[in-house]
């Protein structure tokens, strides 16, 4: 029962994102085979690595070579080797609307506070990240703990642009001075990147 749950679950998975991101049916097809044989691996008791890295790949090839299409992309990727891979699932969940009022509220928040900064978006968007990432615990490797409190870290700054993106009114140097304001409340600006 569990393969049969996993094999569905993998197609209906493949062809939800194979959809929104408009992957061919060939396309959808090899998510589909890959994601069920990584869970089936896994769940089977097999040693699934080899599996997960063929996904990985896949993944990343389907996305593209670019982290596109935002005004600061390239900024929140510019180390990275790779496409933006938080884009697909920031968007969705953007769309799902849950932070709409909680967004709003900070920035009225923030707008009226008087110190010309963003904490409160700041933080809606890293409460919007912990629905997106799983965050290792305390006892594993201090390497995967700064690797994944990095891409939570670029995560929410995707997640901020996504938002102002959906704010029709915003104009495009508003929307620069708002995320500069972001990378400073993140204590992650562009200065400190080019000094890693």
């Amino acid at each position: 029962m569990v393969d049969c749950l996993i094999r569905h679950g993998a197609r209906q998975l493949a062809e939800t994102r194979g959809a929104h991101e408009g992957w061919t049916y060939a396309q959808s097809d090899a998510v589909a085979a890959a994601v069920d044989a990584a869970l089936s691996g896994h769940v089977n008791g097999r040693d699934a690595s080899d599996d997960v890295r063929s996904l990985r790949q896949l993944l990343v090839m389907l996305q593209g070579g670019s982290p596109d299409p935002f005004l600061c992309c390239s900024r929140i990727w510019r180390d990275s080797s790779g496409p933006c891979l938080c884009a697909g699932p920031v968007a969705e969940l953007v769309e799902a609307g849950g932070f709409g009022k909680a967004w709003a509220k900070a920035r009225e928040t923030d707008r009226t506070d008087g110190t010309g900064g963003r904490p409160a978006v700041w933080e809606v968007c890293q409460d919007a990240v912990y629905q997106l990432t799983e965050f290792p615990s305390d006892h594993q490797d201090a390497a995967l703990i700064t690797q994944v409190r990095d891409i939570a870290c670029r995560t929410a700054l995707c997640f901020a642009q996504h938002m102002l993106a959906a704010e029709e009114w915003a104009h495009p140097v508003t929307e620069r001075s708002f995320m500069d304001m972001l990378f400073s409340v993140a204590g992650w600006n562009q200065q400190d990147q080019e000094q890693q």
